[in-house]
């Protein structure tokens, strides 16, 4: 996925996040992507992307769509619970 090796390697996490939203839209159903999704916005140094409710929303998508048998959904889905009850971390 170009919002990987382009974008988050990069730092530049604005496209990385236009990147995967597009992505859903594109396939929806692709439970991968919302798992990825998650842990930009769970733990993005990035303040202006960090978004740790949608974080949560989008990897409970996930594990739906994984019909919750995906362990690492559960992982992801833990560490965005975890990040969203953390204070904001200033840059």
């Amino acid at each position: 996925m170009r919002g990987i090796v382009c974008c988050m390697r990069r730092q530049q996490y604005e496209f990385a996040l236009a990147d995967f939203v597009c992505a859903i839209e594109l396939q929806p159903n692709d439970a991968r992507i919302y798992r990825i999704l998650e842990n930009l916005l769970a733990t993005c140094p990035d303040a202006r992307i960090r978004n740790t409710k949608k974080a949560v929303d989008y990897t409970t998508r996930g594990r739906e769509l994984s019909g919750w048998q995906d362990f690492k959904m559960l992982l992801t889905l833990a560490r965005s619970h975890a990040e969203a009850g953390k204070p904001e971390r200033g840059d």
